[in-house]
């Protein structure tokens, strides 16, 4: 020590269980000037534990729909569905046609205006929930009972519009396919 440059590959079984998202913390000796890289973290699972997979989705906007508009009760009757608050239905099968290229009713801005997000009605109600403060906007932060949307769905929203906001078709990074 100190030495060439190596690849060390160590395998641990951790005394406990984890899920997805939880920390783990890794804590390397270090003796004199050396520098680790963590290239990459691989979990093996035992054939007697049962997994539950994320969705996939055939498309970005499927997947929008379903986990952001749908999931979040943005689409249920109380709100954009039958009652359709605002004038907006955002029911399967519509929400799409209803939101691309439509002007908003409380605002000059296009609820989706491809190709812009940050001049799309529909990412600032969202992005004012999740990051308070970015978007003055009229009315309330969407959705407006429970939670922001996370960061992450935000994002795959604003790469969806800046994308030009298509019906079919994965978009960047958005369906976690590389």
């Amino acid at each position: 020590i100190p030495s060439e440059e190596s690849i060390l590959k160590h395998s641990v079984k951790l005394p406990f269980a984890v899920s997805q998202g939880d920390a783990i913390d890794i804590h390397l000796h270090n003796h004199g000037q050396n520098t680790w890289t963590l290239h990459s973290i691989d979990a093996l699972v035992s054939e007697e534990f049962d997994l539950e997979f994320c969705a996939s989705f055939d498309s970005t906007w499927d997947a929008i729909e379903s986990v952001v508009i749908e999931k979040e009760g943005c689409a249920n009757s109380l709100c954009h569905g039958t009652a359709a608050a605002g004038g907006l239905d955002l029911s399967p099968g519509v929400a799409y046609d209803n939101l691309v290229g439509v002007t908003a009713k409380a605002s000059s801005l296009q609820l989706v205006y491809p190709r812009e997000p940050a001049k799309s009605f529909l990412y600032h109600k969202l992005a004012a929930k999740t990051f308070p403060g970015s978007y003055a906007i009229s009315g309330s932060p969407m959705p407006s009972a429970g939670t922001a949307i996370s960061p992450g769905a935000l994002e795959a929203i604003r790469m969806w519009i800046e994308a030009g906001a298509p019906e079919t078709g994965s978009v960047g990074d958005t369906l976690g396919r590389g």
